[in-house]
């Protein structure tokens, strides 16, 4: 349980900085790159990092949490629960995880 680890030792604390510079590196050079590509641009006003709204960063790291948590380990766990033990599972789980 993680309750019993130290803050920084949790998997919840590794997830989070984990998608964090991940919601980063998208927002900053990603969706850049894709409005430039489409001529798009985001109207709402706010304070901007490379054109993209500060709130997008955290808006982006709440979504990748929730999908992240609620549809990848939902899959796995029904890849888990659903099919007997034997090499074809292992083969499929980590093909899921990929």
């Amino acid at each position: 349980p993680d309750i019993q680890r130290p803050f920084y030792k949790r998997y919840s604390t590794k997830a989070t900085i984990y998608l964090m510079t991940y919601a980063f590196i998208g927002n900053y050079w990603y969706t850049h790159y894709f409005y430039s590509v489409l001529k798009a641009e985001y109207t709402m006003p706010s304070h901007r990092l490379n054109d993209v709204p500060i709130a997008m960063f955290l808006a982006t790291h709440f979504y990748f949490c929730t999908y992240h948590v609620c549809v990848g380990n939902g899959i796995l766990r029904h890849v888990d629960k659903s099919y007997q033990k034997g090499w074809m599972k292992t083969i499929l789980f980590w093909f899921t995880i990929l």
